[in-house]
């Protein structure tokens, strides 16, 4: 079961969980101005005010502590958001009392963190998060994430499993990617890694330098290999313009990595300060003008006609219209 609603029974079940060892918050979890859909809109109105895709477990539940815990509150209005729980764990009455014993432990942690931990700096935060894979992750609906620029030779992924993290665990290791020529290569590395169980089911916990798209938590595209080796042939310039490319044309990473590269220099016309460096060359090219006639040229006027028609420009570099 994965979705906007399991979050909700996550949230509830933790909240109901705490309520039963800790006294005080039992109190305000009794509170009859507050209840679950309002604490639920108030976890994505502070994620998004973050501009977070993603927190660790301990920041949620704290979200969820906090609107019970604070009378005036700005809960915000709803958001319309999909949230993914990574996984779904049926628990035996043993390992409900573990858990009962881990989130009583989490609650101390908590405590002792407040009063004596200083407010982390926004980049430790961000470290945090890629080293802490969430069980959360938040997507906004009808707004399209920015594909970021990635060094595939550099892609490496964390392989943990779900069994080993449905007993609490992360032991895992990260693998490199560049180490690999195909997929099979990499899933037999994961099988070495976490040989004592029979039958793994991998979990991808976290994972530097792959794009949207070609990877998630259990799942790595074969294009992967494919279009990392079709970007090796480019140069470092054309690299950078490949995904500025991508981003503007919306491209389909898990298509064909050698037609997706093979349109991308199509459309690629090169590195230019500006639109109107591009219009003047352009002008040069196409037209035998006399220095003097070039002396009084609108290359920004020429600029502008030229990139309502037949090109499009960002972050330097310019493209043909297809």
């Amino acid at each position: 079961m994965k979705g906007t609603e399991h979050f909700k029974d996550v949230i509830q079940n933790y909240l109901e969980t705490r309520a039963s060892y800790d006294e005080l918050f039992a109190e305000s979890f009794r509170k009859e101005n507050k209840n679950i859909d309002e604490c639920i809109t108030y976890i994505l109105t502070e994620v998004q005010r973050m501009g977070c895709a993603g927190l660790s477990d301990e920041e949620v539940y704290s979200l969820a502590v906090h609107y019970y815990d604070e009378d005036n509150i700005e809960v915000g209005k709803s958001i319309n958001c999909q949230v993914v729980v990574n996984h779904t764990i049926e628990l035996t009455e043993e390992e409900k009392a573990e858990a009962r014993k881990k989130a009583i432990e989490r609650y101390q942690a908590e405590e002792y963190r407040k009063l004596t931990a200083k407010k982390p700096k926004a980049e430790k935060q961000v470290e945090q998060q890629i080293a802490q894979p969430s069980l959360f992750e938040f997507y906004p609906l009808n707004n399209k994430r920015k594909m970021e620029a990635k060094d595939l030779n550099e892609a490496r992924i964390y392989v943990g499993t779900y069994a080993k993290y449905n007993n609490g665990s992360l032991q895992g290791e990260w693998v490199e990617l560049s180490d690999f020529y195909d997929l099979d290569g990499f899933m037999e590395r994961c099988a070495e890694i976490h040989e004592d169980e029979e039958e793994p089911e991998y979990m991808f916990q976290a994972w530097e330098e792959i794009p949207d798209g070609l990877t998630a938590e259990s799942h790595l595209e074969e294009t992967f290999f494919e279009l990392r080796d079709e970007l090796d042939r480019l140069n470092d310039t054309e690299k950078e313009a490949f995904w500025v490319w991508a981003d503007g044309n919306n491209a389909q990473l898990t298509q064909d990595a050698h037609s997706l590269v093979k349109s991308f220099q199509s459309d690629y016309i090169g590195n230019y300060a500006s639109k109107e460096d591009f219009a003047e060359e352009l002008a040069k090219m196409e037209n035998e003008l006399s220095d003097f006639a070039l002396s009084y040229f609108d290359f920004s006027k020429y600029a502008d006609d030229l990139f309502d028609t037949d090109f499009w420009y960002k972050d330097g570099y310019v493209f043909r219209n297809n």
